[in-house]
Parts: structure tokens; sequence; C-alpha cells
């Protein structure tokens, strides 16, 4: 009976132990992912430390977008710095290329000496995928299937890596309007308005009263031939 009770005694002293988990040094908050598919994005993160040391963190955002016919793959990164016991929020950015087909994100986080140092498996201790596809516009399709070139001059130029650029053109050649495009490729017209700034800026378009031109010829294979 005594034995019974001794025993009894040890599983009353253990199990609230057995219930204790501890607690990471550093936690992350959950990640959520803004509506918009492309373009420029800033990311809250909540990040607790959770030790009484000074914490260098580093955030990288692998970021691999494979369109019908063109893909990228890029990272980024975003460095910040917790306090002892200090819990901030912590904007990631990065950028989705204006590719039509799937885009995989990973969010991978470092514990880290020195934020301008290599990062090494060791120091992660956190990482969080995302695989975006999102339905391609039916209005999209017959635009994917043309084969439009440029002049190589415009054609090696950073603004005509992505799909929906080289598209672009095209539409503005055809007299569309940013209203126009915005609804066939289903964006925010905020998104062709950026891009044509940008298309404006190089001197590839002319902007007279909202009005867009070309200032080079855009060509589709068929009527090369």
């Amino acid at each position: 009976m005594n034995l019974i009770k001794f025993i009894l005694t040890i599983l009353i002293t253990i199990v609230p132990f057995s219930n204790v988990i501890a607690q990471p040094e550093i936690m992350v908050g959950e990640i959520e992912l803004p509506k918009a598919k492309w373009g420029e994005m800033s990311i809250p993160i909540e990040i607790s430390n959770n030790t009484d040391k000074l914490k260098f963190i580093t955030i990288k955002i692998e970021v691999d977008s494979k369109g019908a016919t063109l893909s990228a793959n890029e990272n980024f990164r975003t460095n910040t710095i917790l306090i002892p016991l200090e819990t901030k929020m912590v904007y990631a950015k990065y950028i989705v290329p204006e590719n039509f087909g799937k885009t995989d994100l990973k969010f991978t986080f470092y514990d880290v000496v020195d934020t301008l140092d290599e990062l090494l498996p060791y120091q992660k201790f956190f990482e969080q995928p995302f695989f975006l596809k999102p339905r391609t516009p039916e209005k999209m399709y017959s635009y994917l299937n043309e084969k439009i070139t440029v002049p190589p001059m415009v054609n090696n130029g950073s603004e005509f890596r992505t799909e929906f650029s080289r598209i672009l053109v095209l539409m503005i050649q055809e007299g569309k309007t940013t209203e126009e495009i915005a609804k066939m490729a289903k964006i925010d017209v905020e998104i062709v308005t950026k891009l044509l700034s940008s298309l404006v800026q190089s001197n590839y378009i002319n902007n007279e009263q909202g009005k867009y031109s070309l200032n080079f010829p855009v060509i589709i294979v068929d009527e090369a031939e």
C-alpha cells in the first residue's frame, strides 16, 4: 500500500512539469499575404524576442515566378534588430513579377550575428512557404499565345522582363485605355498606371493628356512573316 502511495506521489509531481513547453527564443506571428498579386509588397510580421539578449534578424524572401512564357527568380532581404524581451512589427519587402502562372514564395528567418554576413543553415529558426496560382483571365490567353517582337535595345531593357509588360505595350499599340487594360487583366488600374509611368520615364512611350503612344514598333511574329 505504501508503495502505491509512493508511485502516485511521484506521478503527481511529474505530470505538471510534463505539460510545460519551452518557449522559443524568437517567435514569429502569422504571415498574411496581400490581395494584390503583382508588384511591390510590404508584409507586416510580428516578431518576439523572448530572451535577455540583443537579436539581429534577417528575413529572406525567395520569389520564384513561372509564367506561361517568361520566368523570374529573385531573393529579397529585410533586416531588423530586437532588443531583449521586445515584440515588434517588421515589414518584409519583396516584389512579385507581373507574370501569368504560378508564384512560389518562401519566407525564411535567420538569427544572425551580423546582418551583412552570409546566411548559414544553422541560423535558420523559422520557415514558411506559399504556393500561389491565380487564375489567368480568359481575355489574356490570346495575348499570351502571341509571339511579340520588339527592337533588340527594347527587348534587353529591364522593363520588359515580365509577361504583362510585353503584353501591355501591344495593348497600348492597339489603342486600349488603362481602364480597359486593367479590366481585361483583372488587376487594379494603379498597377497599369505605375507600369506605364515607368515606361514613360524610360522614354519608351509618350503620355499626352492620358493618351499613351509607343516610341518603338511592336510586331507580332505572324506579321513579320
